[in-house]
């Protein structure tokens, strides 16, 4: 209310350049533009000359060290789907470099972002690109810091974890994890499971699943 007592919408110009931010990059992720994912998030930390990655990228108003402006977990976890989305080296590098300068919730420690902390879709994305990228410790180390954040997993932690098995007995680990918080499988895990089991040539599993 103002001095008058009549109500009036007062815009917060640092959430709506969150959700601009947010836009953007999913927009650019959608096109597979791992450069201008990385300008844009530069941009929003407040960094002019290279940002996360190495790109050129200007500062936005209200941004950096004196700003209002901070990205938050949600803007960080769709920095994460984008590099998720995108696949290859760099786009590893960037989210590896995103989760990074998250922070642990248990943590006093001051970050880039002192509202970025990690939930369980944090988790996920992240677990998913180690994955399909074939760092299948680093995934299931990332899912055991998750446990002792005790974060509740959910079937996508799963399914992104399915995808970093390379051996019959690490997916009947998941399965056993899975049981124990009440998860049941969906398409995708067996989806998972089955190509698992078929690059391990263990067609015969994998066919029992099918039938």
């Amino acid at each position: 209310q103002n001095e008058e007592g009549s109500r009036q919408i007062i815009p917060n110009e640092a959430a709506l350049y969150l959700v601009t931010g947010t836009i953007l990059l999913q927009v650019q992720s959608q096109k597979g533009d791992l450069n201008a994912v990385n300008r844009i998030f530069a941009a929003i930390q407040g960094q002019s000359g290279e940002g996360i990655g190495g790109k050129e990228s200007a500062p936005w108003p209200w941004t950096g060290r004196l700003g209002t402006i901070v990205p938050d977990t949600k803007l960080y976890n769709v920095a994460l789907a984008a590099a998720e989305k995108i696949k290859g080296p760099e786009a590893l590098q960037f989210a590896q470099e995103l989760y990074e300068q998250m922070r642990d919730p248990d943590s006093l420690e001051t970050s880039l972002a002192p509202q970025s902390v990690w939930d369980i879709v944090t988790m996920n994305t992240y677990i998913s690109i180690l994955a399909q990228s074939h760092r299948q410790e680093e995934a299931f180390n990332v899912y055991n810091k998750a446990a002792r954040l005790s974060m509740i997993p959910d079937r996508f932690t799963f399914n992104s974890l399915l995808k970093a098995c390379s051996s019959q007995s690490e997916w009947k680990r998941v399965f056993v994890e899975m049981k124990k918080y009440g998860v049941k499988p969906d398409v995708f895990t067996y989806n998972a499971i089955i190509k698992s089991l078929c690059a391990m040539r263990k067609l015969t599993e994998a066919s029992r699943l099918i039938v």
